[in-house]
Formats: C-alpha cells, structure tokens, sequence
C-alpha cells in the first residue's frame, strides 16, 4: 500500500555502535510503548489529540495507513508483533481493541477501569491486560480479546506490572510484594514462576523495568533500585526521589535510565553505581521516560521539543535531536528507534546504522479508516452459539453464555426463549404468607461490560442482597433481556452472574441491556429489582477546531424552497453513540432533522424564505462547529411589455 512518490530524508550523523534490545514488549500507563519487530517494516505510532494511530513505512518516510480508534484528545497507546497482532488502549475510558493488521479490522474489545488505570503486556506468546486497581491479570485471545483462562489476583492493589525477555510476567504491589509468574499450557492458567518476595523500600509509587532476564524496582520511596531475577541481583542506594519519576519501560540490567520530571534530572544505574545527570542544563527541564538505544539513552523533553541523547557514563552526546512541533515520544520497533509527537506531522527515525532519517507521521490526504466498519476477522468455532435461538437442552454451566457458578454453588438457566425471540417473564411471586415473609427487592442492580467480539457482548451483572425478612435467602433469580430480542433467565447462589456473552445483531453500540433480579428464601420469591446498561460512546465534545460540520451548499428549488447538501465527519465517540443527532439551522426559518450518527452527508429541501442560515449538528447535547450558508432566490422575470416599442 506504498504511495508513489518519493521523499528525500534528512541524515544527521551519529556514531554506530552495538544495539542492545530487550525481547518482550511491555506496555504500560503514562509510557510511549515499545513493540516487537513486525515483518513487514512498517509500525504503528498513536496519535492521541487525533484519536488516531499511524502506520508509517520509514524505508521511504511515508505514512502508509491512518485508523481512527478514539475519540480526540483521549490518551492511547499501541502495542504490535510481527504476526501483524495491534492492540489499542484507549486509557480514558478502559477499553483495549485487537485489530488485524492485514485487515485493518477490529477483532474484539475487552473493557476493564478508566482514567489510565489499566496496562497491556504483550509478547509473542501471549497478550495480558493487567487491572491495577482490581489487582488482577487477565490473559486475552489475540483475534476476539476474549478472557482466556480465569484471571490472576494479586490480593491487592497492583502498582506496576512487566513482561521479560524470557516470557516471565512480574506484579508489584502497593505493599512491595513482588509476584512472578508464567503461563501454563497444562492448567490454561498464569500462575507462580516462584514465591512471591516482599521488595525493601518498595512502595505506592514504585516502578518496573524489564530486562532480558528479571526486572529492577525502583523505588523512589526508599531511593533503591533493587535488581530481581537477573542472576546478578543486586540493590544500589541513592537519596530518596521526591515527586514523578517515569523509567524506562525495559534496558539493559546494567544500565537503567530513571528520568525525575520535577527536579530536571537523569539517574542512570549502571553497572552498581548511580550516576545523576541535570539535563535541565542541557535545556530539559521536564525530562519524560528515556529509551536505551545502540548503547546511548535518549531522553524525550516536554516543553523543549527536543531529545536529549546521553552515553552510558552520563555525558551528554550531541546533536540532540529537536522536533518541528509539539511534545517528542520515544518508541523503539525492529531496531529502530522513532521519534514522534502527537498531533504533528513530521518526526524521525534513528536507523540501525545511526543514521537519523526524516519521517512522515501524518498525511492530511489520506483519510483515516474506522476499523469498525471493516468485515471482523473470522472468529474461531470456539465462538459461542447465539442464545437468541431456541435451545433443545440445558448448557453446562459455565459454558459459553451462561455464567460460572461460585465455588460450592449451582447455576441452571431457566427455559430457553420461545422461537419468536420475545422475552420469557418471571414468573410473579406467590402470595406472601403470615409470619416469615419474602425476601425484599435486591438493590444496587447492575451491569458491565467485559469485552465484545465481532456481534457479541459479554457482560455481568451485580447487585447488593435485599433483607431476608425472616427466613435466609437461599438464591437469586436474573432474567437478562435486550432491545435485541434477547431474553434469558439464570438461577444463582451468589451476589454476580458471573460472565455472559450475548447477541447484539447487527452491531453492539447502542445495545440496552435489562437486569431483573428476584431474592429467594423458604417462603418463595420476593420483588423485583431492576438495572440497565447502554452499551454505546457518550456524545463527547469535538476537540478544538475539529470541523465536524465540513460543507454545506444551497441552491433554489422553488419559489420558497432551497435544496441542501450538508456534509459532515462526525468524530469516533459520535459515530457510535446511542442517543439522537440532529442536523439544525437558523435563519429566515428555523428547524431541525434527525440523522444517523454516523452520517457523512445529508440531502433535503429546505422550505422557507432567502437569506442566510446557520447550520450545526448534534449528537445529544453536544453541539458541533456552525457553518453560514446564503440561501440565494433568483429575481423573476418582469412582466412581459405590452404595446412598447421594440427597437
């Protein structure tokens, strides 16, 4: 998909020297991610104030492809391998999207906590999707992102996670306990490479670094960097680091680069010394997380534009390296190191060889592609069967679209929906009898998300136990329904369904679900209480200056009618909310028209008098950017002069 044309690139010099690499990826919260080789030489790089990622070719320095992921302005990372594998977190709002690098298709999502509190591990053996705050690790299918195996507890808040070179996954805890461990084909399970071991020093606000082999922790708290699994572990001591601190995400075990944002300055570990560096002299007041690449430590500059380029001892070595625009973001992909920033066009490229190379990093005349709209990729026949069809039989509990029971617990779904797809009430309860009663209505009904692939959702739902008014409550009834024409009933023992994936038809967004919980006891079954769940983007505002109403043309149609063309492009939070969009003017007349949410254009005639309109769109409460447009009516033809004179 190589455009034509050829560019010539800009080559700095800078001395060649030894690539030193670490094997797995590791991809976490406030970090520019770092990926496989892929191998097609082609990589992915986010652009968050677009809602975009790029695939640039840096063989040529052009941009081969833009995807539309998110909505602007929201913070997004990527992960990528060599089988073409890109995985997209959108960090604001907790969803990470597997897209088919062939296909540039969306494959499935997986939805876990907001506001940047989840991170993606991924290697060539497996993709994990860690949630810090549920202390939990999930491993995910790499085409639909569905859970594979039960997810590991950490017993804890999880502060940070790292994936090594020897496919080890390491966990630390708010606590400093540090946990390794390693996938097992055997049990489908992660579990303990080792004792978990409680780190000294290690705290809220420390931090890991992947290496080959091991990881180091460093923990500002105590001022320790304490080497793990190396096979040379060993602890260096320095002054304990107040405020932000943002390591590398993997270098090697004897040279690890820590930047200290507030104070301006660079702590390299190295070889059982620490050495600090005040880049804030070298114009890096506001040092963010550094790369180690071909022996030397490039250290990105918020506010300066710049990348600073140290040796392995400290020193600085010129020529830094200084971006067009906008706040640089280090990656390092098949040998390369790239240099980019968000909402810019242009960034580098650091080649094998040392030489620095020009690249595009955005290409206003190529329109980006929304992955939804592509085919999904052909899902495994391990997908589960639609439950919006009859069923014949019982499925076994657990299995796909019915919950797993608790430990010690059953769980039998109700009769399967009748063939017309409506819903299959409960059933109402009985009389209340004198003395111990019904339990009440269940309270805090409700639902979330887990993940969706191609047309199907998972979620599961949760509520708080009513009073048991006399007699104890021996199990729960849910009846899940859809404005799809699902409908489906559970029986439980526990306080949540546990994970159940259903049908969406056509397409997900925009799906409502409805959950219907009864409490039970000896004495029967008491009232109802009731929680729902849209699945859809809320209507978010555009980004500043984003043009979301792009044209619009008027032309005379009739005495008092005007035909118009309108053309918009709605942003991707728009496109997939569930409300209502409007297209809305004013003027000589004023009035309004619905539309799809994702329209892209609109044709209608217009009836009210000449002069100038102001057009908008609206998806909910939000609006877009106005346009004026003059509806223009031609003069008529005077009358026709009887008895004058015609020359």
């Amino acid at each position: 998909m190589s455009k034509s044309r050829a560019r010539v690139a800009t080559e700095i010099s800078v001395v060649a020297v030894l690539v030193v690499l670490v094997a797995g990826v590791l991809f976490r919260t406030g970090l520019p991610p770092t990926t496989l080789s892929t191998s097609d030489g082609f990589t992915w790089l986010a652009d968050r104030m677009r809602g975009e990622v790029v695939q640039v070719n840096p063989a040529i320095g052009e941009q081969e492809n833009r995807l539309k992921v998110a909505p602007a302005n929201n913070t997004i990372e990527v992960a990528q391998r060599a089988d073409g594998l890109l995985v997209v977190t959108d960090l604001t709002t907790g969803t990470v999207t597997v897209i088919d690098g062939g296909t540039l298709a969306t494959g499935g999502r997986w939805f876990g906590s907001g506001q940047s509190a989840i991170e993606v591990l991924l290697n060539s053996d497996g993709l994990y999707v860690v949630d810090r705050p549920r202390g939990t690790i999930q491993r995910l299918e790499t085409l639909t992102a569905r859970p594979i195996g039960p997810p590991w507890a950490a017993g804890g808040n999880i502060v940070d996670t790292a994936l090594d070179g020897s496919g080890k996954l390491w966990a630390l805890r708010g606590d400093g306990q540090l946990s390794v461990l390693s996938w097992s084909e055997g049990s489908g399970e992660l579990a303990d490479a080792a004792p978990a071991k409680r780190i000294d020093g290690a705290g809220p606000r420390s931090l890991l670094v992947s290496h080959d082999s091991g990881v180091t922790v460093i923990a500002p708290e105590a001022g320790v960097a304490s080497r793990v699994g190396t096979g040379d572990d060993t602890i260096v001591e320095t002054v304990s680091v107040p405020g932000k601190i943002e390591p590398a995400k993997q270098a090697p075990s004897d040279l690890v680069p820590v930047s200290v944002v507030d104070s301006g300055t660079v702590l390299l570990f190295h070889r059982g010394e620490v050495i600090q560096v005040d880049v804030g002299k070298l114009g890096c007041r506001k040092p963010s997380a550094p790369v180690v690449h071909r022996n030397r430590v490039y250290v990105a500059c918020a506010g300066a534009r710049k990348v600073v380029v140290l040796g392995r001892d400290g020193k600085h070595r010129p020529p830094d390296i200084t971006m067009p625009a906008g706040d640089p973001e280090l990656l390092v992909d098949d040998g390369k190191l790239f240099i980019h920033a968000p909402g810019g066009d242009t960034g580098f490229v650091v080649n094998e060889n040392g030489r620095v190379t020009r690249t595009e990093t955005h290409d206003e005349t190529q329109p980006p592609t929304n992955p939804d709209n592509r085919p999904p990729p052909v899902v495994p026949t391990t997908k589960p069967p639609r439950q919006d069809r009859p069923q014949t039989g019982a499925p076994a509990p657990g299995g796909p679209g019915v919950p797993a029971p608790a430990p010690g617990t059953t769980s039998t779904p109700s009769a399967a929906p009748p063939p017309s797809g409506g819903t299959s009430p409960l059933p109402p309860p009985p009389p209340i009898p004198a003395g111990p009663k019904v339990p009440g209505a269940p309270t805090g009904v409700g639902i979330s998300a887990l993940f969706e692939y191609g047309t199907t959702l998972r979620v599961e739902a949760q509520w708080a136990a009513p009073a048991d008014n006399g007699s104890p409550i021996n199990g729960f009834a849910l009846q899940l329904t859809t404005d799809r024409g699902y409908s489906q009933g559970f029986s439980l023992a526990a306080l949540r369904s546990g994970p159940i994936e259903i049908p969406c038809g056509s397409r997900c967004h925009g799906m409502r679900v409805q959950a219907d919980v009864r409490a039970t006891n000896a004495n029967g079954q008491g009232p109802v209480g009731a929680g729902a769940y849209s699945h859809n983007a809320p209507a978010q505002a555009p980004a500043a200056g984003e043009a979301v109403f792009t044209s619009v043309s008027a032309s005379q149609a009739g005495t008092s009618t005007f035909y118009i063309n309108a053309n918009f492009d709605p942003p991707f939070a728009w496109r997939t909310f569930g409300g209502t969009c409007t297209l809305n003017w004013t003027g000589p007349m004023t009035g309004s028209r619905a539309l799809s949410c994702w329209a892209t254009s609109m044709n209608f005639t217009l009836s009210g008098g000449a002069g100038t309109y102001r057009f908008w769109v609206q998806a909910g409460t939000v609006r877009s950017n106005e346009i004026s447009e003059l509806a223009y009516r031609e003069p008529a033809d005077p009358p026709t002069c009887r008895g004058c004179h015609i020359p």
